[in-house]
């Protein structure tokens, strides 16, 4: 019968290994990225039409290939931060600093790490910016918790993708998407005790329930 501390120590190595292999392929994607841009600006500039054309689809597939190793890295390197108490308004400030969105509640108070929560609310408003239509931020005390609603107005999610939205890599709803934003998210809020789950969609929109304990 095996060892259950022994199995646990060799499932912590493997982990560690396969971050610190993919720390390895970030860095050499980057440095893969400038030499590609490189070559398409040459290719830019050979006056032969077909590389031309071909040079900014080479380039724009690089660097979604970086940016998928980047959130991917992300997503396996999240920890535990510092949890706070934080003004919900301060989070959102950073994650929308423009100030596209109308929200309401966000005087409420959350204990969380503010890092943290900014980037979870800065994943769930890009998700539904990408949606479409208006985005509303709502919060409401219940308990001993908090609770964020982020709406769009979008078309809704396909009845074929909603198993898959918290699933890393499985839950991408649109072309080029890598499906890792909703998952960062779910992950980051259970990290600060909360939770992250589609509350409901339809034809008017979608509304994503953000839970974290109240500060």
């Amino acid at each position: 019968m095996a060892d259950p501390d022994q199995t646990e120590s060799d499932t912590e190595e493997r982990l560690a290994l396969a971050l610190k292999a993919l720390s390895v392929v970030r860095h050499d994607l980057r440095n893969l990225l400038a030499s590609v841009t490189i070559m398409a600006d040459r290719m830019e500039a050979s006056g032969d039409e077909r590389l031309a054309k071909a040079a900014p689809l080479l380039v724009a597939s690089m660097e979604r290939a970086v940016t998928l190793g980047v959130r991917a890295g992300t997503l396996a390197d999240a920890r535990a931060g510092d949890p706070t108490r934080v003004p919900l308004s301060r989070a959102l400030a950073a994650a929308d600093p423009e100030g596209s969105v109308d929200a309401a509640g966000t005087d409420a108070v959350v204990l969380c790490d503010e890092g943290q929560l900014a980037a979870v609310l800065e994943e769930l408003l890009a998700n539904a910016h990408a949606a479409g239509g208006p985005v509303r931020v709502e919060a409401a005390r219940a308990g001993g918790t908090v609770e964020v609603r982020v709406s769009d107005g979008g078309g809704g999610i396909p009845d074929y993708a909603r198993a898959d939205l918290f699933t890393p890599f499985k839950g991408a709803k649109r072309r080029g998407g890598a499906g890792l934003g909703l998952p960062i998210g779910a992950r980051l809020a259970r990290l600060n005790g909360g939770a992250l789950a589609l509350e409901e969609t339809g034809e008017a929109g979608s509304t994503f329930l953000l839970t974290l304990p109240a500060g």
